[in-house]
């Protein structure tokens, strides 16, 4: 019962046929085994599975799979996702198996060609499940298939997905990422609102609301893993016209077999017994009163001949005087003032800054939007950032395209010289404080951005989704700077260059 699913809705105006939104009365079902599911997409396929786990700054590190998969290693979430398909025949899907009135595109992609049979365009579904602190090990559907399937109902109010598609803006997307379109919800930083949220709303179904309301079956406990083709009850005919919060509530679980545990309650009292054997102690009482070892009284004699040794300290006097001597050794101290004269004569040194510059990751320019954070911004060092590197192409030689090395940059300035980005390092992606950002790509044999190159747009579109982060940037060694924080090394010296490590 630990579950999260999300529906996130899809289209692309600029190709054609334009997206229609999905008319009243609309049903479909889609399944992974479906012709076209296994094409396009974001992993290759329509359908896809990924295990998750989140990084230091909340952001999540993935792996995925084409098609359904459980995987033996535990996952902070496992995803299951699939696509349904855009292109329509005109018809409902109520008459038939709520299948063939649908197609995916020719190529399985959201903007692909729709072919002859089904020759309009609604809007793509992706049904995204979490399973939330996935523990890994071996599973199997419970109808013992390999297909993964939802079905999907059309409850939209008449009009208004259509005002969406026509009039809410797209966000900027990288190349197959799986976003809504459009911000348009409302929200703090949200511009566009085009839905009104409901405060009304109840939260999540619970089994004894669904015994109630939907299904007369439990589904919280059972002898036996239920295989096979579902089979129960009947729906309980629709009760309601409108969902609200107190249309179900959740009964809490019994928790009276806790309370019932007077009876392990007893065996502590009954403790005496072990009470009584801590009385009982009078005979180790006994021993100590016989003092036999305080007979010691012939030891005690020792101590009082000691006057004899008391008498040689008392001869100390001479050693009285050495003491006063010390004066000689008290003026040397006062002779410091030579030492305290020679910093202010050497000027010190320039500290290293604590903080460096984050850039926006896909740029600044004409048709770019801003980050959320904008332009740029000053952060610790300590901080956690997008990682993206940067490096010339003669400083790297003829295999940097093959090492996935890209030139992307916008301004002329950065053409001419050849700078290519990069995102992805062993087939992994990177977030982290500063200087394990810039160890990650002098390994790579490359070198943190200039905040100049990651503005022109130098890693944009190279990989990990990071156009819309901050990245790290700096300033190399021996470079022109203003100051500290521009600068690799934290220092720009007095000749206005980065000093070197």
């Amino acid at each position: 019962d630990n579950l999260d699913s999300s529906p996130y809705y899809r289209w692309d105006n600029s190709v054609s046929p334009k997206t229609e939104a999905f008319p009243p009365g609309f049903r479909l079902i889609t399944a992974s085994s479906d012709a076209g599911a296994n094409n396009g997409g974001e992993n290759g396929g329509n359908m896809f599975t990924e295990c998750c786990n989140f990084r230091r700054n909340g952001s999540e590190d993935c792996i995925s799979w084409n098609g359904l998969e459980f995987p033996t290693q535990t996952c902070e979430f496992l995803g299951i996702a699939l696509a349904m398909p855009t292109c329509w025949n005109g018809e409902l899907g109520d008459t038939n198996d709520h299948k063939n009135h649908m197609a995916y595109t020719l190529n399985g992609e959201v903007a692909g060609e729709c072919p002859q049979s089904h020759p309009r365009r609604l809007p793509e579904i992706q049904l995204f499940v979490r399973i939330p602190n996935y523990k890994g090990g071996k599973y199997q559907l419970s109808d013992g298939n390999t297909e993964f399937h939802y079905d999907f109902f059309n409850g939209w109010q008449e009009g208004k997905f259509q005002e969406i598609i026509d009039n809410c803006s797209p966000q900027e997307q990288e190349i197959g990422e799986y976003n809504p379109p459009c911000d348009c919800t409302a929200g703090e930083e949200i511009e566009q609102s085009f839905l009104t949220p409901l405060d009304d709303s109840p939260g999540p179904i619970c089994d004894n609301a669904a015994r109630r309301l939907i299904l007369n079956e439990a589904t919280d406990v059972t002898t036996s893993l239920p295989k096979g083709a579902c089979q129960g009850p009947p729906l309980i005919p629709k009760s309601w016209d409108v969902v609200t919060s107190d249309l179900y509530t959740c009964e809490s679980p019994p928790t009276n077999p806790p309370p019932t545990n007077p009876a392990p309650t007893n065996p502590p009292p009954t403790n005496p017994p072990p009470t009584n054997p801590a009385p009982t102690n009078p005979p180790p009482t006994n021993p100590p009163p016989t003092n036999a070892p305080p007979t010691n009284a012939p030891p005690t004699n020792p101590p009082p001949t000691n006057p004899p040794p008391t008498n040689a300290p008392p001869t100390n006097p001479p050693p009285t005087n050495p003491p006063p001597t010390n004066p000689a050794p008290t003026n040397p101290p006062p002779t410091n003032p030579p030492p305290t004269n020679a910093p202010p004569t050497n000027p010190p040194p320039p500290e290293e800054s604590s903080e460096r510059w984050v850039a926006c990751g896909r740029g600044v320019g004409d048709g770019l939007k801003l980050c959320r954070e904008g332009e740029m911004d000053l952060v610790s060092v300590d901080e956690v950032h997008e990682v993206r590197c940067c490096v010339y192409e003669d400083d790297f030689g003829e295999d940097a395209f093959d090492e996935g090395w890209r030139s992307k940059c916008r301004d002329e300035e950065f053409i001419d010289v050849s700078i290519l980005g990069k995102s992805v390092f062993d087939s992994e992606c990177f977030e982290e404080d500063f200087y394990t950002a810039y160890d990650i790509c002098h390994d790579a044999g490359g070198r943190l951005c200039s905040a100049d190159e990651v503005l022109s747009s130098c890693t944009k579109g190279t990989g990990c989704r990071h156009d819309k982060e901050m990245i790290w940037t700096c300033t190399e060694e021996y470079e022109p700077c203003e100051e500290g924080t521009e600068c690799c090394t934290g220092i720009c010296n007095d000749d206005s260059e980065c000093q070197p490590w």
